[in-house]
């Protein structure tokens, strides 16, 4: 097994094909680790990111593993400690890497290494793992390489200053018709309320219920983003600027590449509730990301008539996961989600970066990652 630094985004589009075979391949894959998706991301990032492939032997070498990472200073000062984090967050709500299930225990075992001895060149004193969707077995593999006196293992808690957990992560299992998702996946309180909301939308004059085109995305998004800030707005004070032009320019590439599905309930010819989900189709995944509504609409529920429009759309495609992504909120588990669990590590290096072990001939011998940029942090702000 070989190790390759990947620091640049010609070279980054030369791997495509094989990041899109791995990440089918991959059952731990997920959508936030799509080509797409992290070449934008990384394109946004400047000089701070590098990619580790691990490829064979064979000839030709294949690649069969992909870990995305940036290195940055924690603050903006050009003395700062250095941090080494996975690539993505906090735009992306999980982040991780991609391998081959046959090779993991090779490749996984080598980026470990090669992070470790990484810190020999910059002094890296943080490694972050954020908001990692990962087995326990792959983390087990990675963090082996951390252990003992020189490093410490931290997990970080997902609860907010509203008590909700970000480190779980709801997800439906969908089956087969909508039918079946009224019987086997709610209670009969929702069920009644998913019908009869539906029922009245579809029927009413007054509602206009529909996903967005080509002619009506742009303004449909402003929507949206309208609707999410007044939701939002005492909470998010100082960024929310930052926020919609990001989420505006990232939402409109996601729609551009196919990938953006964008449900949208319209009330006497205004907008009052609309949904940014995510579509996956090697995954067969929608992730819910991003909603706005009118809190002032009485009588209805526009989040729960979206959801339930949404998670039909989903089924009638053939796909079979709805995610709601980051957040124990009671109302994703009264529409059929199961909980699944993200992870924040931080391992702290304890030690001089002198005294770390050498990682062997495989790590050793990937050239460096681009030096780092002085008093870079960068990352977009949190959606919330």
């Amino acid at each position: 097994m070989r190790l390759e630094v990947i620091s640049d985004l010609q070279a980054l589009s030369r791997v495509r094909p094989r990041w899109d075979a791995v990440y089918d391949a991959d059952p731990e894959a997920h959508f936030f680790l799509s080509w797409r998706w992290m070449a934008k991301r990384l394109e946004g990032m400047g000089a701070s990111w590098f990619v580790l492939a691990a490829k064979t032997e064979a000839d030709p070498p294949d690649y069969v593993a992909f870990f995305p990472l940036r290195a940055r200073r924690a603050a903006p000062r050009n003395d700062a400690p250095i941090e080494v984090a996975t690539a993505g967050s906090p735009a992306a709500d999980y982040t991780g890497l991609l391998c081959m299930p046959r090779h993991q225990a090779q490749a996984i075992p080598l980026f470990a290494r090669y992070v470790r001895e990484f810190r020999k060149r910059i002094r890296w004193t943080t490694l972050r793992l954020d908001q990692v969707r990962m087995s326990e077995e792959r983390l087990r593999l990675f963090l082996a390489y951390y252990r003992g006196e020189d490093y410490e293992l931290l997990r970080e808690s997902g609860i907010n200053g509203d008590g909700i957990d970000n480190a779980v992560c709801p997800r439906v299992d969908l089956p087969g018709s909508w039918d079946a998702y009224l019987s086997e996946r709610v209670g009969a309180n929702t069920r009644q309320k998913l019908r009869r909301f539906l029922r009245r939308v579809e029927t009413s004059p007054e509602f206009e219920l529909a996903e967005t085109t080509a002619e009506t995305v742009g303004e449909d998004l402003r929507s949206l983003l309208r609707l999410w800030e007044g939701q939002w707005a005492d909470r998010k004070r100082g960024v929310l600027d930052r926020i919609r032009q990001q989420s505006l320019a990232m939402l409109t590439d996601c729609f551009d590449a196919g990938s953006l599905f964008l449900p949208v309930l319209r009330r006497n010819g205004s907008v009052v509730a609309a949904l940014a989900i995510f579509t996956d189709q090697s995954k067969k995944s929608y992730l819910f990301y991003m909603g706005g509504r009118d809190e002032t609409v009485g009588g209805l529920s526009p989040g729960l008539v979206l959801h339930a429009f949404a998670i039909r759309h989903a089924i009638s495609r053939g796909f079979r996961t709805y995610d709601f992504l980051r957040g124990d909120e009671p109302y994703k588990f009264s529409l059929g989600g199961r909980k699944d669990f993200i992870q924040t590590i931080v391992v702290r290096a304890k030690t001089d970066a002198g005294r770390d072990e050498a990682p062997g001939r495989a790590g050793a011998s990937a050239p460096p990652p681009p030096a780092l940029p002085s008093g870079q942090t960068g990352g977009p702000a949190s959606q919330g």
